[in-house]
C-alpha cells in the first residue's frame, strides 16, 4: 500500500472512494472546496494501481477537523483507514497543531478510540420529516436579517472566531463565494451581529447564533429560499437548536460521537446550531 497525496487529477478516484463507502450521492463539489482550502492535507491510499482509501483535514491552526475517512467496501478491514489515520496525525504533529476534531459514526469510532481520540459530545443529523413546517411566530432581531455580501466577511468572521475558536476566513469566503444569496446574517438593535447562517444545497450550515430568536429567524429565511436545504448537523449539547428543529417538525436521523485528540481548550459549542460540514466543522 502506498500513500499519496490527493490532486486533482485523481479527485474523481477520490469521489468514487467516498460515494461507495458512504453510499451517497455525488461530493465532487465537496470534495472541491476541501482541496482548495487544503491542497497539503488530503490523501489517497494506492493498492495495486488503483485508490482504495481517502481521508483529509482543513488544519486551522489551534485546532483541525478531520473527515471522510473512506475505505471502498471490498478493501475495508485491511489497515487502510489506519495508516491514513496516522498519515494525517503525522503531518498535524509537524504542523505543530495542538488539537484534532472529528465526528465518528458508529462504525469509525474503535479505530479512533484505539488512537487515542475520546468523546466529549455528539454530533446530530437532523432532516425534514412529513410534518415539517416553518418556524411559527418568528419576530426578527430589532436590526433585522441581511444578505451576506464579500464585503461582510470580515465582520462575520470577527463574530465567527470567538465561537468557532479558530478564524476559518477562507472557509467562509469560499461556501459564500459557492452560495451567492444564499447566505444572511443578523443584527440587534445596536447593530452588532447576534447570528449568520449559509443554506447549503443539503445543509443549513455554519449557523451559529446568540439567542434562539436569531436562529430561528435564520432557520425562517433559508425556509423561504426558492431551494430551502434539508437538513442540518447539529451538537447535541446545543439544547435549544434541538427544542427550535423539533418545534418546526424536524426530525433525528442519526448521531455521530464528535471525538478529540490532543490538548486544547474545551470548545463551547451552545452557539452553533449547525455545522458547515463534518470535516470544515
Amino acid at each position: 500500500m502506498e500513500i499519496r497525496l490527493l490532486t486533482s487529477a485523481a479527485i474523481a478516484a477520490a469521489n468514487d472512494i467516498v460515494m461507495r463507502a458512504y453510499q451517497s450521492p455525488s461530493r465532487l463539489t465537496e470534495l472541491e472546496r476541501y482541496l482548495r482550502l487544503q491542497p497539503d492535507g488530503w490523501f489517497l491510499a494506492w493498492e495495486s494501481g488503483q485508490a482504495v482509501g481517502l481521508a483529509g483535514t482543513i488544519d486551522y491552526g489551534d485546532f483541525a477537523y478531520l473527515g471522510l475517512v473512506s475505505v471502498l467496501p471490498e478493501a475495508q478491514r485491511g489497515g487502510i483507514g489506519r495508516a491514513l489515520m496516522r498519515q494525517i496525525l503525522a503531518w498535524l504533529a509537524a504542523r505543530d497543531c495542538p488539537l484534532v476534531l472529528l465526528d465518528a459514526s458508529p462504525v469509525g469510532q474503535p479505530l479512533y478510540q484505539k488512537l487515542g481520540f475520546i468523546t466529549t459530545d455528539a454530533s446530530v443529523v437532523w432532516g425534514r420529516a412529513a410534518a415539517t413546517h416553518p418556524p411559527s411566530a418568528v419576530r426578527p432581531p430589532m436590526g433585522g436579517i441581511h444578505l451576506m455580501e464579500p464585503t461582510d466577511i470580515a465582520e462575520v468572521v470577527a463574530y465567527d472566531r470567538p465561537r468557532f475558536g479558530a478564524d476559518r476566513t477562507a472557509a467562509l469566503a469560499d461556501l459564500l463565494m459557492s452560495h451567492p444569496r444564499r447566505a444572511a446574517f443578523t443584527r440587534d438593535a445596536a447593530g452588532c451581529i447576534t447570528g449568520f447562517a449559509i443554506a447549503q444545497p443539503r445543509i443549513l450550515g455554519p449557523w451559529l447564533a446568540d439567542d434562539v430568536s436569531s436562529a430561528a429567524a435564520l432557520l425562517a429565511w433559508a425556509w423561504a429560499l426558492d431551494e430551502p436545504p434539508t437538513g442540518m448537523l447539529v451538537p447535541a449539547h446545543n439544547a435549544q437548536a434541538a427544542a427550535l428543529l423539533t418545534s418546526a417538525g424536524f426530525a433525528v436521523q442519526r448521531k455521530l460521537a464528535h471525538m478529540r485528540l490532543g490538548t486544547g481548550a474545551t470548545r463551547d459549542r451552545t452557539t452553533h446550531y449547525g455545522l458547515a460540514s463534518f470535516t470544515l466543522g
